[in-house]
């Protein structure tokens, strides 16, 4: 009975974690699409590290390499589109990257503790991704109904 508990669990946080992607990455415009897009292959590259390494060590570090690589891709959109939201999920992705470098500098940081503050890390994220999707369709549907040119 536990298993089958524990099953229900992950597929309805998984599908709550691919539900904004999905929304990204299908209505939004080229940074939503970007985001989500290098979120999923974050999150698969992951759980990919996760469950092939047994090294707790060798673990924390490839984590720390694949949330340096999300920052930098964030970094760099919110640096080339005129999007407020990134900013918000860039702030997301510091703080994951952040705790990934306490990981790997402090390993007795419980377990717990860390995985809490990276799954709220995340759905700041995703909200973000939501946010600023439903926001820059609401503004794209505006400029077509004005007949002004379309911006980034």
């Amino acid at each position: 009975m536990a298993g089958t508990s524990y099953f229900l669990m992950s597929m309805a946080l998984n599908i709550a974690f691919v539900s904004p992607l999905a929304v990204g990455a299908f209505w939004g415009g080229k940074p939503e699409r970007l985001v989500a897009v290098n979120m999923l292959i974050g999150e698969i590259l992951t759980l990919t590290v996760n469950m092939s390494l047994k090294d707790n060590a060798q673990m924390v570090h490839m984590n720390l390499v694949l949330d340096l690589y999300l920052t930098l891709v964030m970094g760099y959109l919110v640096l080339r589109y005129d999007r407020l939201w990134l900013l918000f999920a860039f702030s997301g992705q510091l703080l994951e990257l952040m705790l990934e470098v306490g990981q790997s500098l402090d390993l007795s940081i419980s377990r717990f503790v860390y995985i809490t503050l990276s799954d709220a890390a995340e759905v700041y994220i995703l909200g973000a991704l939501v946010g600023g999707t439903v926001f820059e369709a609401g503004r794209a549907r505006k400029r077509m109904a004005s007949g002004a040119p379309q911006g980034l």
